[in-house]
């Protein structure tokens, strides 16, 4: 049975103290003992809470690179630029380190972060796949042509743990 809200006269569950409408707002004050100044990390990005900026999160945070940005330009971002840090850590909100770029560019800086010769300090050079240099995806061995050439020798089937038998494969040797 629905009860009655103390803070707005709205419906609310039976347990809960508030409505779901009135706990958000709650849930954004300082009266929240989970409250930590109006700032989160997600990400590696830092959050601040600006319910009314155009940018803001359906929980009412924004960057706080898009902030900085925004400051030092004297204007709003436009809904297609995107604050780049220069330097790839992200919450490096210096507004030097910070500047404006559209989202296609963006995309192409980022697909340089992996590449030996970009040098960027996001760059982890355990990507490289020991036989041939090129790029290898997450805790993989080899990138993924080395191991097709290879045949996909893993150490299951080195040991013989994954090899199929064959017709008249039997141990005992009939």
């Amino acid at each position: 049975m629905a009860q009655i809200c103390p803070y707005c006269g709205g419906p609310k569950v039976e347990r809960a103290e508030r409505c779901r409408k009135c706990y958000r707002l709650w849930a954004m004050t300082p009266a929240n003992p989970k409250w930590r100044g109006g700032m989160l990390r997600d990400q590696g990005y830092i959050y601040i809470l600006a319910p009314d900026h155009p940018r803001a999160n359906r929980k009412g945070y924004v960057k706080r690179a898009d902030l900085v940005l925004e400051q030092k330009l004297g204007r709003q971002l436009q809904p297609w630029e995107i604050a780049h840090h220069k330097d790839g850590v992200r919450d490096n909100d210096q507004p030097d380190n910070l500047e404006p770029v559209t989202n296609p560019r963006h995309g192409r800086m980022a697909k340089t972060l992996f590449q030996p010769e970009a040098k960027h300090p996001r760059w982890r050079g355990a990507r490289i796949c020991p036989r041939c240099g090129g790029r290898k995806k997450g805790r993989a061995s080899l990138c993924r042509c080395c191991h097709v050439e290879t045949g996909g020798a893993s150490r299951a089937t080195k040991k013989g743990w994954g090899k199929r038998k064959k017709k008249g494969d039997n141990q005992n040797g009939t």
